[in-house]
C-alpha cells in the first residue's frame, strides 16, 4: 500500500493551495474557523499561516463574522485586489449580512461587481442589501420598503439585463418568490434565455413553487438546453423530484435526438453533477436514464466528481458500471478527486484499484 501523505506530495508537489494533510491542516483549520465564526482560533492561525484571502474572506462575510473579517483584511497584502473584495462581497450579500456588505464597500470603494453582488443578495433575501446593491447599479433614489416591492410600487429604475438576469438566477436559487417576482418586473422584457437561467437557478436551490413558474415562463420556448441545464442544476444538489420533474418534460423522444444526446454526454452531462452532489438516489436515476448513452470520458469525469465528493458507495457503483479497462488516465482521474476533496478512505479504496488494474500513478487526462 502506497503511503497516503507521499502520494498527496507526490501528486501536488507542495505548490498548490490544495490541503496536502487535510484534516491536520493549518490552512483547512483556518478555513473552517473562517466559515464558523471561531475568532481566537483564527487569529492565532493567522499569525503563523499564509491564507488562501480570497476564499476565507467569502466564508467570513457569509457569517458576517466582523472581528474574523477586520482580522483577514489587515493580513492582506494587496488592498487593491478586487477579486479578493468582490469575493467578500458575494458572501456578505448571500448571507444576509449587511454589515459585513457595507465594510467591504468601505475598503474596496466603487470597484465592486454589484451584478454579483446583486445576484448573492437575491439568492439571501435581504431587501435591504438588494436595494443597496440596485442603487450602486445606478439608482440615486432612496431604496423601497418590502412593501413597496409587494405592491409593485418600486421607485427603482430598470436594470440593465445581465444585472437583472443575475439577480433573476439568484431569487430562484434563493426560492423567495416575493424577490423572484421583483426581478421578473426589472426584466422589462424578458427573454427565453431569462427564463432559462432562472429555471436553472430554481432547480439549484428549494422551491419546486419557483420551478413551476420558471418552466411556466419558458412556455413553448424550450429548447434541450433548457431541460439540460435545469436537470444539471437538480443533479448538482441532489434533488430528485426535481430530476424526475426535469426528465418528464424532456421526454423519451428528445433522448432519442442525436443533438441532444451530444450536447447532453459531451458538455453537460448531468451523471457527473449527480455524482458531485453525493447522493446515490439522483446518481442511480441517471444511470438508469442515460447510462447506455454515457462516453469513456463522461465516465471519467463521473468517477473523479464521485471520489470528490466523499461518497464510496457512488465511487463503488460508478465503478460497477464503468468499463474498467478504460485506461490508466481515468483510473487516476478518480484518485485525483480523492486527493482534491481529502476523502482519505477514498484515497486508500481509489489506490488498491490502480494496484488492482496495475496502473501507473500520476497520469492525469489532461496531461
Amino acid at each position: 500500500m502506497i503511503n497516503t501523505k507521499k502520494l498527496l506530495k507526490y501528486y501536488f508537489n507542495d505548490s498548490s493551495y490544495i490541503i496536502l494533510d487535510f484534516l491536520w491542516s493549518k490552512r483547512e483549520r483556518l478555513s473552517y474557523a473562517c466559515k464558523f465564526g471561531h475568532y481566537d482560533e483564527a487569529l492565532l492561525l493567522l499569525k503563523s499561516e499564509e491564507p488562501h484571502l480570497k476564499r476565507n474572506l467569502y466564508y467570513a462575510c457569509k457569517g458576517g463574522y466582523i472581528s474574523i473579517i477586520k482580522a483577514l483584511i489587515q493580513k492582506s497584502k494587496n488592498k487593491g485586489d478586487t477579486n479578493l473584495w468582490n469575493s467578500g462581497l458575494y458572501g456578505a450579500c448571500k448571507g444576509s449580512q449587511l454589515e459585513a456588505c457595507r465594510l467591504m464597500i468601505e475598503k474596496a470603494g466603487e470597484a465592486l461587481d454589484w451584478t454579483r453582488g446583486l445576484e448573492g443578495g437575491c439568492e439571501g433575501g435581504n431587501i435591504d442589501i438588494i436595494n443597496l446593491m440596485i442603487n450602486k447599479l445606478g439608482s440615486t433614489t432612496e431604496g423601497p420598503t418590502l412593501d413597496d416591492w409587494k405592491s409593485g410600487a418600486s421607485a427603482l429604475p430598470r436594470l440593465t439585463p445581465e444585472a437583472a438576469r443575475s439577480g433573476l438566477y439568484g431569487a430562484c436559487k434563493g426560492g423567495n418568490i416575493t424577490i423572484v417576482n421583483l426581478m421578473i418586473q426589472k426584466l422589462g422584457k424578458p427573454t427565453p434565455n431569462d427564463w432559462s437561467y432562472g429555471l436553472y437557478g430554481a432547480c439549484s436551490g428549494n422551491s419546486i413553487e419557483v420551478v413551476k413558474l420558471m418552466i411556466k415562463k419558458l412556455g413553448d420556448n424550450v429548447t434541450h438546453v433548457d431541460w439540460n441545464r435545469g436537470l444539471r442544476g437538480a443533479c448538482k444538489h441532489g434533488w430528485v423530484e426535481v430530476c424526475c420533474l426535469m426528465m418528464a418534460k424532456m421526454g423519451n423522444e428528445m433522448i432519442c435526438d442525436s443533438e441532444y444526446r451530444n450536447h447532453l454526454l459531451e458538455f453537460n452531462n448531468p451523471l457527473y453533477y449527480a455524482c458531485r452532489s453525493g447522493n446515490i438516489d439522483t446518481v442511480r436515476l441517471m444511470i438508469e436514464k442515460y447510462g447506455n448513452y454515457i462516453s469513456t470520458d463522461s465516465w471519467s469525469k463521473s468517477l473523479y466528481h464521485s471520489c470528490f465528493s466523499g461518497n464510496i458507495n457512488i465511487v463503488k457503483l460508478i465503478i460497477e458500471k464503468m468499463d474498467t479497462t478504460v485506461g490508466e488516465k481515468h483510473w487516476n482521474n478518480g484518485l485525483k478527486g480523492a486527493c482534491v476533496g481529502g476523502h482519505l478512505k477514498i484515497i486508500d479504496f481509489m489506490t488498491e484499484k490502480c494496484e488492482e488494474q496495475r496502473i501507473r500513478l500520476g497520469r492525469w487526462p489532461h496531461d
